[in-house]
């Protein structure tokens, strides 16, 4: 065997072992900057969509305290605050003093649009006062929370008996005209008096004693909340309103299509989504419904003998036939105005033409992420602000 002498190309060997190490260590390290350098930048982008969001509902707050007539909500007063001559939604921005508004943010384009999009009216939700985008990356909805049937409100409302009569309103006509608009009703072969039973079971969660109306559900084991509804996903623990009920509704319904139309092509949470569209967990005005602004399903709940062709009557005046919100003051206006059925006595312990609490979906985007912040706004009803308008507080908020 030979055995090398010297140690002639040790120091090359070395040599490439160093140089080796170097290039791995260099390649980790680019990886882990470019790595740091796309989330640093999907951070940016994150905090500037939210803070596009979160200006839009600054923005529509603003246009909330410029409105000078909060005594009457109609769905065009926003819109038609806002394309008065010389009075853009960053003017109105500027008065009141909302916050952020168009001008203070920071956007991709640098655009300074702030004139209101045309929005397809298929595309607002039900009870929208408008879309309106104020600048380039943001948008929002102004909702009037006072469209929809407030069920918390509803246990004091109800029509009692006696000495210890609550109120005047039949709530439990009023939901079983609402949900039968859904294909729940008795008339059909699939959910065979499933309205009257859902109706009890939400009147048993969420008033505040311990009686059980109705029959139909098994009450031996009785799991209702007695207490307030905090969300409408609260609803899913409901029985009747629960998945396993509507998957068992929606499946059945298949074999009636005919007679059930849309019902037989949907699914549960397709139908949830559907039946909770028009209500709400949120009180004010003494949970009245605004008949200027409420949508078709819930002015067909407030009456046996509403139809669709006294609602085209009511939708035709209120929009467009009145020339302005002095016209809508009134809530007798559908009779004196819009002739309506005489026969057709809205309850007036349930109806309204003032709001004072409204939903703001703000949407805010930059590059390829998007945030959405969800506000309920509440009118102070005394005092105004230093511009005469009234103050709103935001008594809910969510990020999504």
């Amino acid at each position: 065997m030979r055995i090398l002498r010297n140690n002639r190309g040790v120091a090359l060997i070395l040599t490439i072992l160093v140089v080796s190490l170097i290039i791995a260590f260099t390649l980790q390290f680019n990886r882990t900057m470019r790595a740091h350098l796309m989330s640093s930048g999907a951070n940016k982008d994150d905090v500037k969509a939210l803070y596009a969001a979160k200006s839009g509902v600054s923005c529509a707050l603003a246009l909330l305290k410029a409105d000078d007539t909060p005594e009457v909500t109609t769905l065009f007063e926003l819109k038609s605050a806002v394309s008065e001559e010389g009075r853009s939604m960053e003017d109105i921005c500027a008065e009141l003093g909302a916050g952020t508004t168009a001008g203070e943010t920071d956007t991709d384009s640098g655009s300074d649009e702030v004139e209101p999009e045309a929005t397809a009216e298929s595309d607002l939700s039900p009870g929208s006062l408008g879309m309106f985008s104020p600048m380039e990356n943001c948008e929002f909805e102004i909702i009037d929370e006072c469209a929809k049937i407030q069920l918390n409100s509803l246990p004091a409302m109800e029509k009692g008996l006696g000495e210890e009569a609550k109120g005047q309103v039949d709530v439990e006509g009023l939901l079983t005209r609402y949900l039968d608009q859904f294909g729940l009703g008795e008339s059909t072969e699939v959910g065979e008096g499933g309205v009257s039973e859902i109706v009890h079971a939400v009147l048993n969660w969420i008033d505040t004693d311990e009686n059980n109306r109705g029959v139909g559900w098994d009450y031996s084991e009785d799991k209702s909340k007695n207490g307030p509804l905090y969300s409408l996903d609260e609803l899913h623990l409901i029985e009747g309103l629960d998945e396993e009920s509507l998957t068992e509704l929606t499946e059945a319904a298949s074999e009636f299509a005919d007679e059930l139309g849309e019902l037989a092509e949907m699914g549960a949470n397709e139908l949830f989504d559907q039946v909770t569209e028009h209500l709400t967990v949120f009180v004010a005005n003494d949970g009245k419904i605004n008949i200027n602004t409420a949508p078709e399903a819930v002015i067909l709940s407030l009456h046996e003998e509403m139809d669709e062709q006294q609602f085209d009557l009511m939708r035709q005046y209120r929009c467009g036939d009145a020339l302005n919100s002095n016209e809508l003051a009134s809530t007798d206006w559908y009779h004196t105005r819009a002739d309506v059925l005489e026969s057709i006595k809205l309850p007036e312990d349930l109806i309204t033409t003032r709001s004072d609490l409204f939903r703001i979906v703000s949407t805010g985007r930059s590059g390829d992420l998007t945030k959405r912040v969800v506000a309920i706004a509440k009118r102070e009803t005394e005092g105004q602000n230093i511009q005469g308008g009234s103050d709103f507080r935001i008594i809910y908020w969510t990020v999504e």
